[in-house]
C-alpha cells in the first residue's frame, strides 16, 4: 500500500474514533484490487484526508471559543416553552450576565428548543458544540440511566424531603457521575411533581389499562406505565403535543408546569394528581470548556443564577398559581 493511502486511512480512522463512530465492517477481498492500485492511491491522496477533515469538523468543538475579535461566545441550550418560569429564569440569567459587563462575553441563548430535544442538547453539550445547558432528569437519564432511580414512583413525600435528600445526598453523587461523562454540574433547576393527564377523565388504576400513555425515555416512568397496565409510548417531551393531536397517545405524565403552559392542557384537559414522581432539572456545562474559562468568567456565570432555594420557591409559587387559575376558570379538571 502506498504511503499516501496509509496516511489517508489513518486520518479517516482517527476522525471516526474521535466522533465515536462504529468501525466499518470487513468486506470480501476484491480480486481486481491490484489492477486498480494506482487509482486507489490517487483516491487516498485526495478523498481520505478530505473525509477526515469533514468528520472532524462535524463532531469537533467549534463553538464557545474566543473569536478573532476577542469575543467569547457561549452557546446555551434548553428546550423550555416561552412564558414559563423556566424561560423567565433564563432571561434573568442573561440579564445578570450582561449587567456584569465582562469584556467580550456574549451569550447565544437557544433555550426554547431551537437546538432540538433534551437528548439532542445533551449529546451536543458533551461534544462541546453547546457549552452550557439545562435539561430535566428525564432527559439527563439518556446519558446516566441510573438517574431514573430518582424518578421512582412515590420515592418522596414532600418538598422538604426532596430538598433535604437532594442537597445533602444526591448532589455530590450526581456531580461525580456527570464529571465521569465530561459534564460539570452547575445547579438543580426546579420542575415539580409529576401527575397524569388524559383526554378523558381517568382516576382509578384499572381505568388506565390498555390506554396509550406517553412516558419519557427514562426507565422509571416506563415502569410506572406498565405497572398500571397502560400501553407505554416513550416520546421526548417536544413530541407530546403532536402525539395527542394525532391520537398517537391518549394520556401522559408530566409536571403541572409543563402540562399547563405548553399547550398540553388544551388537548388533554383532565389532570389526575397522582404525584407519583418528582422531577428536577439540571444546569450543566461541558467540562473541558468550563475548566478552560478564566475564573472571572466562571464567577460571572455562577453569580447570574438564581439561588438554589430561590429558584425552587419561584417555580413552586408560579405553578401553584397557575393550577388555581386554570381550575377556577374551568379550563381543566384536577
Amino acid at each position: 500500500m502506498a504511503d499516501s493511502d496509509r496516511a489517508g486511512r489513518r486520518a479517516g480512522r482517527n476522525a471516526r474514533n474521535a466522533c465515536g463512530l462504529r468501525k466499518p465492517r470487513t468486506v470480501r477481498a476484491d480480486p481486481d484490487r491490484g489492477r486498480r492500485r494506482g487509482r486507489l492511491t490517487l483516491a487516498g491522496r485526495i478523498t481520505a484526508p478530505l473525509l477526515a477533515a469533514l468528520l472532524a469538523a462535524a463532531c469537533g468543538d467549534d463553538a464557545g471559543r474566543e473569536e478573532e475579535d476577542g469575543r467569547l461566545v457561549v452557546v446555551i441550550g434548553a428546550s423550555g416553552a416561552i412564558d414559563t418560569p423556566w424561560h423567565d429564569g433564563w432571561r434573568r440569567f442573561e440579564r445578570r450576565v450582561y449587567e456584569a459587563a465582562y469584556p467580550g462575553l456574549e451569550l447565544q441563548m437557544s433555550v426554547n428548543g431551537q437546538l432540538g430535544t433534551e437528548e439532542t442538547i445533551l449529546a451536543q453539550a458533551r461534544r462541546g458544540r453547546i457549552q452550557y445547558a439545562g435539561t430535566s432528569l428525564h432527559g439527563m437519564s439518556s446519558v446516566i440511566p441510573e438517574l431514573s432511580v430518582i424518578l421512582s414512583p412515590y420515592l418522596f413525600e414532600s418538598y422538604e424531603e426532596v430538598d433535604f435528600v437532594t442537597d445533602k445526598y444526591l448532589t455530590p453523587v450526581f456531580t461525580e457521575m456527570l464529571a465521569e461523562r465530561g459534564i460539570t454540574f452547575i445547579q438543580w433547576s426546579e420542575v415539580g411533581w409529576n401527575h397524569i393527564y388524559c383526554r378523558e377523565p381517568r382516576i382509578e388504576p384499572e381505568e388506565f389499562r390498555g390506554v396509550k400513555m406517553r412516558a419519557s425515555t427514562a426507565i422509571a416512568p416506563q415502569v410506572f406505565t406498565g405497572a398500571i397496565g397502560a400501553d407505554n409510548i416513550p416520546l421526548p417531551f417536544d413530541e407530546t403535543l403532536p402525539a395527542l393531536q394525532t391520537g398517537l397517545i391518549e394520556c401522559g405524565q408530566s409536571g403541572a408546569g409543563q402540562y399547563l403552559l405548553s399547550g398540553i392542557a388544551e388537548e388533554a384537559p383532565h389532570y389526575t394528581r397522582t404525584g407519583h414522581a418528582y422531577d428536577s432539572g439540571v444546569q450543566f456545562a461541558n467540562s473541558q470548556w468550563w475548566e478552560s474559562l478564566p475564573e472571572e468568567v466562571r464567577q460571572v456565570l455562577m453569580n447570574a443564577l438564581d439561588g438554589q432555594q430561590e429558584n425552587r420557591d419561584i417555580v413552586r409559587e408560579v405553578i401553584a398559581g397557575q393550577e388555581r387559575e386554570w381550575q377556577e376558570a374551568g379550563r381543566v379538571t384536577f
